[in-house]
Formats: structure tokens, sequence, C-alpha cells
């Protein structure tokens, strides 16, 4: 009877060696499998910490490009500036030349009028004295010249003036181009930074989520460890005993 009891602990605890023995085949694959995933998930880790760091070095060097994108356009608007202040004084002065030129026509028109009064006098008075006939045709030539004088120089600050206009609305013209393509340069930067900041975003977030998993898969290992290390000592125990039955038996 005590044999037969022996034959049928041993053959029990025969089976439990066996699926114990099984179960830490399994565990020990599954651990293998884990350190596997793992050893994955650290590489890829490394990988996205490499991408982060090259988009960060990518985001200073935009920042930079931003910064003396930013510096040029201060100038360009400190030159529209000067451009527009210049603008304003040519301005004033064609105020200035258009009073004078104002002030030439009345004057001209007042000498038209002395002329025409004293040729009417002349014509009124029938004046047989040849020598006032000369005197006051002298004067309407020296008149006539001093408004021929004054009518060129009024037509030659006029093309001055319209040559000076005409270069500036030129060079107001090509500021403004390079201006828009400053500015259109600034916002597709902006842009571009905007996709970068995005694209970082995205990638922290699932860094983060990474390490959340791979935190998890670490706390599951020690489980595993822990359990592994207790199927050993059971083992142990039961080894124990198993020789203890085997001494007794013999």
């Amino acid at each position: 009877a005590t044999e037969e009891r022996d034959r049928h602990a041993h053959s029990e605890f025969q089976k439990h060696l066996d699926e114990l023995t099984k179960r830490n085949h399994d565990l020990e694959h599954k651990l293998t499998v884990e350190e596997t995933v793992k050893t994955e998930l650290i590489k890829k880790n490394d990988i996205l910490s490499a991408e982060v760091h090259g988009l960060s070095v990518s985001l200073k060097a935009m920042e930079q490009k931003g910064h003396e994108s930013h510096q040029h356009l201060e100038a360009n608007q400190k030159h529209l500036n000067e451009l527009t202040k210049r603008n304003h004084d040519l301005e004033h002065k064609l105020t200035v030349e258009e009073a004078v030129k104002s002030e030439l026509i009345k004057k001209n028109d007042q000498l038209s009028t002395e002329v025409e009064r004293l040729k009417a006098a002349d014509e009124k008075q029938h004046q047989s004295l040849s020598e006032v006939k000369e005197s006051s045709q002298k004067h309407a030539e020296e008149l006539m010249k001093k408004n021929d004088q004054l009518s060129t120089e009024v037509q030659k600050l006029s093309d001055n003036l319209k040559a000076t206009e005409e270069r500036d609305r030129h060079a107001h013209s090509e500021f403004q181009k390079h201006l828009d393509e400053l500015t259109k340069r600034n916002h597709n930067l902006e842009h571009k930074l905007t996709a970068e900041e995005t694209v970082k975003t995205e990638l922290i977030k699932k860094n983060d989520i990474l390490s959340a998993e791979v935190h998890g898969l670490s706390v599951s290992l020690k489980a595993m460890e822990q359990k592994g290390h207790e199927s050993h000592q059971h083992l142990e125990a039961n080894q124990k005993h198993l020789n203890e039955l085997t001494k007794r038996n013999h």
C-alpha cells in the first residue's frame, strides 16, 4: 500500500513537475520574445530621438533664417520710409515750383497786359515822335525776351520735375516688387515653420506613447521574472520532496 501510494504520489509529482517545466519553458520563451520586443523598441526610440534632434536643429536654422528675414524686412521698411520722406519732399518742392510757375504766369500776363496797354496807348495817341516809338518798341522787345527766358526756365524746371517723378515711380515700383517677394518668402517660411512644429509635436506625443509602452513592458517583465523565481523555488521544493520520497522508498 505504501509503494502504491508512493508510486501514485510520484506519478502526481512527476505530472506536476512536467507541467511546471513546460510552464517554465513557456515563460522563458515569452521572456525571450519580450526582450526582443524591448530591444526593437529601444532601437526605434533611439531612431526617433535622432529624428527629433535633427528636427530641432532644422527648426533652429529656420528660426535663424526667419530672424534674418525679419532684419532684412526692417531694413527695407527703413528704406521705404526714406523713399516716402523723399517723395514728400519732392511733392513739397513741386508745390513750391508750381507756386513759382503761377507767379511767373501771373507776371507774364501782367507784362502782356502792359504791352497791350502800351500798344493801345501808342495807337491812341498817334505819337509821331520816333524816339518814343523806338523806346516803347525796345521796352516791348526786352519784355518779350525776358518772357521767353522765363518760359524756358519754367519748361526746364517742369522737365526736371517730371524726370524726378519718373525715377521715383520706377524706384518705388522696384522696391514694392522686392518687398512683395520678401513678404511672400517670409509667409512661406512661417508656414513651413508651423508644419515643422506640428511634426515635432506629433513626434513628442509618439515618443511619450512609446515610453509608456516600454515602461508597461518593463513592469510586465519584472512580474514575469518574479513568477519565474517563484516557480523555480517551488520546483526546488518539489525536487527536495521528491528526493525525500525516493530516499524513503529506497
